[in-house]
């Protein structure tokens, strides 16, 4: 926060932060609310994390690993993917190497 009054979105990632545990379904539509709102905002990592565990709180849990696999490539090593991976097991797909960059195998004589 930059100075006095708190901008919409800090106001919500408050609100947020506030009713994770107590209620997940409210928070998962603030975190996918803020999304729609701000999707490139400071707080958009975190907003994905909480998504994660919204669903996860709710029993959810297919969905909570698909948002997981997706978050932790969208935003990796940032503190909120480690999060996700550590409680999850998910972790980034690594990126393949292109043709071009693969060496070509050479038969030994």
């Amino acid at each position: 926060m930059t100075g006095g009054a708190k901008t919409a979105e800090e106001k919500l990632m408050e609100k947020l932060r506030r009713v994770q545990e107590s209620d997940p379904s409210l928070a998962l539509e603030l975190a996918r609310e803020g999304n729609r709102l701000y999707p490139d905002s400071v707080f958009a990592a975190e907003r994905a994390g909480r998504i994660v565990k919204s669903l996860a709180l709710q029993g959810r849990f297919a969905e909570a690993r698909g948002e997981a696999e997706k978050m932790v490539n969208t935003y990796p090593g940032t503190f909120w993917a480690l999060e996700v991976e550590r409680h999850t097991g998910a972790h980034p797909r690594r990126r393949q190497k292109s043709p071009e960059m693969v060496p070509e195998m050479v038969p030994e004589h």
